[in-house]
């Protein structure tokens, strides 16, 4: 066996640098198409709601990580039924329309929406049988109403129905200069929960 040149080994190390390059590019293409699917899952299900509201919308998380290159973990549906109408009626009407795609729902009885009450929200239902976690939360307040109160500006962001992306101007802002900005009252959990999201984003208290 003959010692290899150092020409020799260069060669091999940038034949490992470019196999793991386009490993990368596969990576970074499968995780574009995931999310496009997540995307295209929500809008389904969200043009099926709107007959139950017309102003259905998911917000939160999941459109923050779309927009933000990353897969969502799970999909926030925020919904509202007519002036006086209970939870049960307007999780009974979401369910008769999701049903027509082999999901259901079901209330949640323990949850870390431990604000029920508070900020506009009312209940929380699991939706069952779907591709992506999913939460139907229903408003008893409008969404806009219901987004504006939310604790971190990094959740401010929300998609309508056929793919239409809304972002409030504290999102835009701190997206491009990395801050947040927090509510004082908000929750410890929370807090860090936000800090280990965004390491690299400056933390400001309002």
């Amino acid at each position: 066996m003959t010692d290899k040149t150092i020409g020799e080994l260069l060669r091999e190390k940038l034949d490992a640098t470019k196999q793991i390059a386009q490993n990368m590019t596969r990576l970074e293409e499968i995780n574009k198409e995931r999310i496009e699917l997540q995307k295209q899952f929500a809008c389904v299900l969200l043009e099926r709601l709107l007959t139950v509201d017309p102003d259905v919308v998911v917000a939160g998380g999941a459109p923050r990580d779309w927009d933000n290159d990353r897969q969502a973990k799970d999909l926030d549906i925020y919904i509202q039924g007519k002036e006086y109408e209970s939870t049960w009626s307007v999780a009974h009407r979401a369910n008769r329309v999701l049903s027509t795609l082999g999901f259901s729902v079901s209330r949640q009885e323990s949850n870390d929406y431990d604000y029920l009450g508070q900020n506009g929200i009312a209940a929380v239902y699991d939706l069952k049988e779907v591709m992506v976690p999913a939460q139907l939360i229903i408003c008893s307040v409008s969404q806009t109403k219901v987004i504006d109160m939310f604790d971190c500006s990094t959740s401010k962001i929300w998609m309508s129905p056929y793919g239409y992306v809304h972002k409030s101007p504290e999102y835009t802002v701190g997206k491009k200069y990395k801050t947040y900005f927090l509510k004082e009252e908000t929750k410890h959990e929370y807090k860090e929960r936000m800090r280990n999201k965004f390491p690299n984003y400056k933390e400001v208290i309002v």
